[in-house]
């Protein structure tokens, strides 16, 4: 099951962590990736029913390492679906890219 409430405290955390890069960002980053891919069935149902743009977002900053390490199709095909249904992420975050590379991962490593 996807722990949301630590989920949330990592996207705030990484907010407030522009200028730490090794305690900081990446850590967040490496924190966040274990949290979306400990159930990627979760997080998938997460992202589908119940995540705001705001966590889409944060989360897009970690995509590629989640694919990567869930090897998940599904979880790319989900990211691209809520893309297309939220239009204002893609002025907000680089959401394009960022599923290019989650794609990237999954075919790089099969």
């Amino acid at each position: 099951m996807l722990n949301i409430k630590r989920m949330k405290e990592i996207i705030e955390e990484r907010n407030k962590t522009d200028d730490e890069w090794y305690h900081g960002v990446e850590k967040c980053w490496k924190e966040l990736t274990k949290v979306l891919s400990e159930d990627i069935d979760s997080t998938i149902h997460y992202i589908e029913t119940d995540c705001s743009e705001y966590e889409y977002c944060w989360m897009s900053e970690v995509f590629d390492f989640v694919a990567k390490e869930t090897q998940s199709q599904e979880f790319v095909d989900c990211l691209i679906k809520y893309a297309d249904n939220h239009p204002k992420v893609h002025e907000d975050c680089n959401i394009r890219g960022s599923i290019e590379f989650a794609q990237a991962e999954i075919k790089n490593s099969k």
